[in-house]
């Protein structure tokens, strides 16, 4: 809302002036007092989110816009959205129980934070918020970093013991999961051609996506442009892949998949995630996630002396920071390693 100071007819030329302004700005704009917080958020969704974002980013956008955002500040007019609003949000947020009964994670409401921020942002750029972001003037919630989860050697050895013996087309994709760090989206769409069998290398290319309309489609390049990497593959495991693609009589089609269902279609992400858990629970491991397999290579990587950088980089992460604090627990334990293994080449002396 704008208050403006003047005459009766300053006011009315004032007025028109504006309305002439906000008409520029094209179909569905309005003056900042007219437009309420729910009503940015939804247009924001529907034009910004639905051709920037990705299909699953989008869907985890608009839920917390209607679980955590607009039941608390949607019925509030944009242009008087305060500082005080903010923080009594965030801390309504804080005392805010989930579905599953417990209180919203602090992890949870930095990404509720998160999301009415960047929509903030953009009615700023549009001149549709004419003063500052309050958002980016209050604290976020502090957030304690989350462990990964992962699996120890030995119980990756009774893992793939028993998947050794299944007959499951199946059976494969686990173990190839812990021992590259790849992603099941990445892993359910690699082809034959993408492995390098004399150098003992897999590529990784492409990346299965959700939609928002219908089933997943493989994206011709992964997640980010840091994805795109090439892996090592040990031999034992290689020499498993050249049994099955000599078996599946594919060396003539190097477009055609490594996992597939029998009839060459793309398996689901759920259905593995289903397969890996019934195995999981067969064998007493702990109840960990399929993901936690990509957080067990990156485990025993770090275990082994891989430096930190290069396990970011196998792991396609967007930075090394983000790969630094996902497994700041193992490195403290490497750390301590390497210091012991320097008094030792002190006591050598």
């Amino acid at each position: 809302m704008e208050t403006f100071h003047g005459t009766k007819t300053e006011a009315k030329e004032y007025y028109e002036k504006r309305a002439t302004e906000f008409r520029a700005k094209g179909p569905g704009y309005a003056p900042p007092g007219k437009v309420t917080v729910g009503e940015w958020l939804q247009q924001w969704l529907d034009s910004y989110g639905r051709e920037h974002l990705e299909a699953s980013t989008y869907r985890s956008y608009e839920t917390l816009v209607r679980r955590d955002i607009s039941p608390y500040l949607g019925h509030m007019e944009l242009g008087r959205l305060s500082v005080v609003d903010v923080q009594r949000w965030q801390a309504q947020l804080a005392e805010k129980i989930s579905r599953t009964g417990q209180p919203l994670s602090p992890r949870r409401r930095a990404y509720a934070r998160q999301v009415l921020r960047a929509a903030l942002n953009e009615a700023r750029r549009l001149n549709v918020l004419t003063h500052e972001n309050p958002v980016a003037l209050v604290r976020p919630p502090k957030q304690h970093p989350k462990q990964a989860q992962s699996f120890s050697r030995e119980q990756m050895r009774v893992l793939d013991a028993a998947l050794a013996e299944m007959d499951e087309g199946m059976a494969l994709i686990p173990t190839f999961a812990w021992q590259t760090g790849m992603r099941l989206g990445e892993i359910l769409v690699l082809r034959w051609g993408d492995i390098d069998w004399d150098g003992r290398m897999v590529s990784v290319q492409r990346a299965l996506v959700e939609t928002r309309n219908g089933p997943p489609e493989i994206k011709p390049y992964p997640k980010t442009s840091k994805s795109f990497r090439t892996l090592r593959l040990h031999h034992r495991l290689l020499e498993t892949l050249r049994k099955r693609w000599q078996a599946q009589g594919d060396q003539e089609t190097p477009g055609a998949l490594v996992f597939a269902r029998p009839d060459g279609r793309l398996l689901g992400e759920r259905t593995v995630e289903t397969f890996f858990e019934r195995v999981r629970d067969g064998l007493g491991l702990p109840h960990y996630s399929f993901h936690s397999l990509r957080h067990t290579f990156a485990s025993l990587g770090l275990q082994a002396g891989i430096d930190i950088v290069s396990i970011s980089k196998m792991l396609g992460h967007k930075s090394f920071a983000f790969t630094a604090q996902t497994y700041a627990h193992v490195l403290d334990a490497t750390l301590q390693a390497g210091f012991d293994r320097f008094d030792r080449l002190i006591d050598d002396e």
